[in-house]
């Protein structure tokens, strides 16, 4: 693969999608336009743009990876996040009649309207989207970095520029839009890669051989079961937290056509789960002897396929990276146009500003999770332990906000800090790590123990679900 002809057809690409982007976004007005798509997505753009942030950096060259080390361990972390759609779908969907605007609101709103959980929240959410964006720039980076040469860095700084520029022009429709043209291209890319790979290691009895017959196990006997579930709960149950999915719900029409979009995306994820595991595979059978398993995606890309096919297939994965990291800047720019811009100013913002606003805001959180993402060059693992240190706390205090009448917002912010202590404490005290592993499982326990116990020991305020609401929407100005 040639990396000039491979650096100009990837320019085209932005200026196309910036250009798409700009168009289906022209008539936007107010800042729900630019925010939520007016709150009027249908089932085609709703399945679309949540299959695409989903099926982003961790389902493709993280899995990818992951399956080229550990065999079919590689669809565990896919088949997750469609569990984690489908829970979210049969627990959460209806929020969407609240018409919250972002996820510190709805939190809030589960412990009345507390203003101390409604700017921890915020500001940790903000976090987790800085965080997610930061993991897509590096899986993104990694792509162009290898099919052109040019040093990391720049390739990180450069990826984040690409979606950076429709996703600030064109706001929340351009990227639901972009998202759903992505989805299409990445999945008939990974479609190509995974059919003519199984093609040249003489189909899947040669798979299941490279994968020591265990297709059933998911690479539980080469890892174990704690690192398996941790990557399960940490995975699942993050997408209960995770800020670009639940934009997704207050965006869309209907909780009934929300509903029934989450539950078929989640369904379509967990089966797109194996196509990533496939490819990194028999990647282990046909290049045996690569250093760094990220880089088997686009290894394979441009030495089994001809240069044009090659090419698509990297484009693909880069739409993998980039639709998920435009969702996940415009859920942090929500946040801060939304949450914290009000703490800081001590109002809120002018409805007349709002959108002038959100470009500044958005381009903000792109800076901030390109200088996360420097030091970071290892995908997976940096999300699951992301994961496990931001959103398994917050996921714990919105259930319980949500399903548990004796909760307090004191347990809530119990369960939040519990879990996140735990994660930060396993993976930095190496007493600690080497007995327990990964993060995901103990913070998962630890915020479960501190949030009922903290419940049990602090008063329950009596409020009015009704007055609550009545009075966040009061504070909505987009």
């Amino acid at each position: 693969m040639n990396p000039k002809i491979f650096m100009m057809v990837f320019i085209v690409y932005v200026i196309l999608m910036t250009i798409f982007g700009w168009f289906v976004s022209r008539k936007q007005k107010t800042g729900e336009d630019f925010l939520l798509a007016g709150r009027n997505l249908g089932v085609f753009l709703l399945m679309g743009t949540t299959i695409a942030t989903c099926i982003g950096t961790g389902s493709t060259m993280g899995a990818v990876g992951t399956g080229y080390n550990s065999g079919w361990l590689g669809a565990v972390y896919g088949l997750a996040v469609g569990i984690g759609l489908i829970i979210t779908a049969l627990l959460f969907s209806d929020s969407r009649e609240k018409k919250f605007v972002t996820m510190s609101e709805e939190v809030a709103y589960y412990y009345g309207g507390n203003k101390y959980i409604k700017a921890i929240v915020g500001i940790l959410v903000f976090l987790a989207s800085v965080g997610y964006l930061g993991g897509h720039i590096v899986g993104g980076g990694m792509y162009l970095s290898w099919a052109t040469g040019i040093d990391l860095t720049y390739a990180k700084i450069i990826t984040a520029v690409g979606f950076g520029l429709f996703t600030v022009i064109g706001g929340y429709v351009a990227v639901v839009w972009t998202d759903t043209v992505m989805a299409c291209i990445l999945f008939i890319g990974f479609i190509v890669m995974a059919a003519i790979s199984l093609h040249l290691v003489g189909g899947l009895s040669s798979l299941e051989l490279a994968a020591k017959g265990k297709i059933y196990s998911f690479g539980i006997d080469s890892i174990g079961w704690q690192a398996f579930l941790a990557i399960i709960a940490s995975s699942s149950i993050s997408i209960i937290a995770t800020p670009s999915i639940r934009q997704r719900i207050y965006s869309g029409r209907n909780t009934k056509l929300i509903k029934s979009s989450f539950i078929a995306s989640g369904v379509i994820c967990a089966l797109f789960a194996f196509i990533p595991a496939i490819i990194g595979i028999s990647a282990s059978i046909l290049l045996p002897d690569l250093n760094q398993a990220n880089f088997a995606f686009p290894k394979m890309a441009a030495i089994i396929l001809t240069p044009a096919i090659g090419i698509l297939v990297i484009i693909a994965g880069l739409s993998a990276t980039m639709s998920s990291a435009s969702s996940d800047a415009m859920a942090g720019t929500s946040i801060l146009v939304r949450d914290l811009y009000p703490v800081i100013k001590k109002k809120q913002a002018d409805p007349n500003i709002i959108v002038k606003l959100s470009r500044y805001s958005l381009s903000l959180t792109i800076v901030i999770a390109v200088m996360f993402s420097i030091g970071a060059n290892d995908v997976l693992s940096y999300l699951t332990k992301m994961l496990a240190t931001i959103t398994t706390g917050l996921a714990i205090c919105i259930i319980m906000g949500r399903f548990w009448k004796r909760a307090t917002w004191q347990g809530g912010l119990a369960a939040i800090f519990g879990g996140s202590f735990t994660s930060i404490a396993v993976i930095y005290i190496s007493v600690l790590g080497n007995l327990l592993g990964h993060p995901a499982v103990p913070a998962l326990l630890m915020a479960i123990i501190c949030g009922i116990i903290v419940s049990l020991c602090t008063k329950k305020e009596v409020f009015d679900l009704a007055e609550v609401l009545k009075n966040l929407e009061a504070e909505i100005t987009i």
